[in-house]
């Protein structure tokens, strides 16, 4: 309300790539070099849902959400993410967080005790508002040690789209 008005990063304004489609590091990178030799200017890669775990076990309900890197396609994420950076380019992992965090996920234990809920449960829940703290600070504090820039929801399906404001979240940052 009072004070100068905070400037959009310039980064923000320039070339984005975003696309759904099945990346792996190799064909990611690859495509970037590409866009190099083409001399197509980019600040920002797009990471869309495949960087996370998609193929789950069908009790959790479908790959939609999730927060455990697919190390089949990403291997190593930080070296990934870290290669991205080193090109110049700011990054942004795609997350629909409606379904919350599954018993299948690396932060589950993490994010159920900041919920209060019991581990050995391995219960589901969706997001709620009491989750909403916890999520924020725990998923996205983890993916930002990840050497992340930026975050982008790509929002969610169904009646769990609940929370005003989360649709099309998006955090910048580190």
């Amino acid at each position: 309300l009072c004070g100068p008005t905070p400037m959009v990063p310039r980064y923000a304004l320039g070339n984005w790539w975003s696309r759904y489609h099945k990346y792996t590091e190799e064909t990611y990178r690859e495509l970037m070099e590409r866009f190099r030799a083409e001399d197509v200017p980019l600040s920002v890669a797009v990471i869309d849902m495949d960087w996370h775990l998609v193929d789950i076990d069908k009790k959790y309900g479908t790959g939609w959400t999730g927060y455990t890197w697919n190390k089949e396609f990403f291997p190593d994420p930080k070296r990934f993410l870290g290669w991205l950076h080193e090109q110049g380019m700011h990054v942004t992992l795609n997350v629909h967080p409606a379904d919350g965090v599954r018993a299948y996920e690396e932060m589950y234990e993490p994010m159920a005790r900041a919920l209060g809920v019991d581990v050995e449960k391995r219960c589901r829940w969706s997001l709620m508002c009491r989750m909403k703290n916890s999520w924020r600070h725990i998923l996205h504090t983890c993916i930002t040690r990840e050497k992340r820039k930026g975050l982008i929801s790509g929002g969610s399906t169904g009646s769990r789209a609940s929370l005003p404001g989360w649709k099309d979240w998006i955090r910048s940052g580190c």
